[in-house]
């Protein structure tokens, strides 16, 4: 039983899908979060692309 199941049964009485329908919950892919890279739709293809396109460097406490 997840954690969200189990304080649901105990507040709510529901079902536990995962336990007693594994089949169910396991059994398809899941579409439902799609990830977007950031990086990749701004064209960025590294952390070290974003340094050469000049951004600004953090200030550290001992600039100020």
């Amino acid at each position: 039983m997840l954690g969200v199941e189990a304080v649901d049964n105990m507040l709510f009485g529901t079902e536990e899908l995962t336990f007693n329908y594994p089949s169910l919950v396991n059994g398809r892919r899941n579409t439902s979060l799609l990830y977007r890279n950031p990086n990749k739709d701004a064209g960025v293809k590294s952390c070290s692309a974003l340094i050469a396109k000049g951004l600004p460097a953090r200030k550290s406490s001992s600039q100020t």
